[in-house]
Parts: structure tokens; sequence; C-alpha cells
């Protein structure tokens, strides 16, 4: 089992309940140091967001944007988390709540925080326009 991914969603249900960022925080800072532990931390709370409910996605939305506001999270982070997701999307998104029209939403989100590098042909097949 993948304790990272274990520990990941057990820190985002907490945070899903509280709304709390500190614990985030420090999760963040202590157990995912580097760039990949950063990016599979993405991954894992991308896949929680495509999961849960709409109303409860919000939620996650708005922690993502709180990560990369306070920089504990970089842009390319989320951009790389995405494709990890992406790259098995097709046997992935059988079990996500609603899956195209989250992505959707997940990417204008990410346009609209300056977020396009490496995510051009999710934007191209998902019609987002966004300039280069």
């Amino acid at each position: 089992m993948d304790t990272l991914k274990l520990e990941t969603e057990n820190i985002i249900e907490e945070y899903l309940e509280s709304l709390e960022i500190k614990d985030i925080k420090e999760f963040i800072e202590e157990r995912c140091q580097d760039a990949l532990s950063k990016n599979k931390f993405c991954q894992y709370m991308f896949d929680k967001y495509f999961e849960v409910s709409i109303e409860t996605s919000t939620k996650i939305i708005d922690l993502v944007k709180i990560l990369v506001k306070k920089q504990i999270l970089y842009k390319s982070n989320l951009s790389r988390g995405i494709l990890l997701i992406y790259n098995n999307w097709n046997d992935v998104s059988l079990d996500y709540n609603n899956p195209n029209k989250k992505m959707k939403e997940l990417l204008t989100c990410l346009k609209n925080m300056g977020i396009t590098k490496f995510l051009e042909n999710l934007l191209k097949t998902y019609k987002i326009e966004y300039e280069v």
C-alpha cells in the first residue's frame, strides 16, 4: 500500500471536516519535501476531488487556491498532479463522480490561476481557451 496516498487521503478528509489549513501545511512541509512527493500529493488530492460530490469538490478547489497562494505547493506540482491522473484517465474516471464536468471545471480554475504549462493538450481536449 502506498503510505503517502493513505496519509494524503486522511489529511484531506480531516481538512474537509475542519477546513483548517494548518495540518495540511505541516503535512506537506514534513512529508512532501521533494517535488515528486508534492506532485503525488496533488495527484491524490485531485483524485479525491473527482470522487466526492460537487459541493465537497468546491472545498478542494478552495484548498488548491490557498496552497498556491501561500506557496505551500507550486503551480508545477498541480499541473503534474493532474497529468498523473490523466495518464490513466480511461481507467480511473470510471470511479469518479461526474468526471468530465469536473475536469473542465478544474482546468478552468487552474487556467484562471495562471496554470497552463504542461496542460496545453488537456485544455485543448476540453475546449478551454487560454493564452500562450
